[in-house]
């Protein structure tokens, strides 16, 4: 574990893969030449108060794929939108994140942040405007009239901590209805789940 510690601090990764536009090579990050265009287009169309579908779409219709080879979805755009990374922070043991290491919690030592340690494909001042207006969105979800859904707003998805929103299903012999709740990042889009 201290020698993860020393590698964060000096800016090398310390495990995990290169988010997108960015690769490892020998532990360094370097910007990816394919990848940071599209990093770059979708901070600028959030800045610019495009949507999360708009981007989502452009992505997928200009045939970007994720590492993995599938199509970009909502909680994939999410994730790429909050990592620091992109500004040129590494971040390690992010103490408002998961601190798991082999399903062990990491509680020994405080979260490592090293400005300028990864090569910046944006700036630190379109990152910051791009959190405050993902920050108002998800505050401005919190305040609709939820119709009676009162956990809307303050429940959030495990998975990429969006808010999580209710609505109402029938069903059984008597089309009972049921209020539940779900992530809308979950939900299917371009007839995948």
């Amino acid at each position: 574990m201290q020698s993860e510690i020393h590698n964060a601090q000096k800016g090398d990764s310390a495990g995990g893969q290169a988010p997108y536009g960015l690769k490892l090579i020998n532990k360094k990050f370097e910007i990816d030449d394919n990848e940071a265009p599209a990093v770059k287009q979708i901070f600028n169309m959030i800045s610019k108060g495009k949507s999360y579908k708009s981007v989502v779409n452009w992505l997928n219709d200009k045939g970007y794929r994720t590492r993995k080879g599938r199509e970009f979805s909502y909680s994939t755009l999410n994730t790429l939108l909050r990592n620091e990374k992109y500004y040129g922070t590494y971040v390690y043991n992010r103490e408002d994140g998961k601190r798991k290491k082999k399903r062990v919690l990491i509680e020994q030592f405080n979260e490592v942040r090293t400005a300028g340690a990864v090569p910046a494909i944006i700036t630190k001042t379109l990152f910051d405007k791009v959190q405050k207006i993902l920050d108002n969105r998800m505050s401005c979800r919190a305040h609709l009239n939820t119709s009676g859904y009162i956990l809307t707003g303050h429940i959030f998805c495990k998975e990429c901590n969006s808010s999580m929103s209710g609505s109402t299903i029938a069903g059984g012999r008597n089309k009972k209805r049921y209020r539940l709740y779900s992530c809308q990042n979950h939900k299917a889009v371009r007839g995948k789940t």
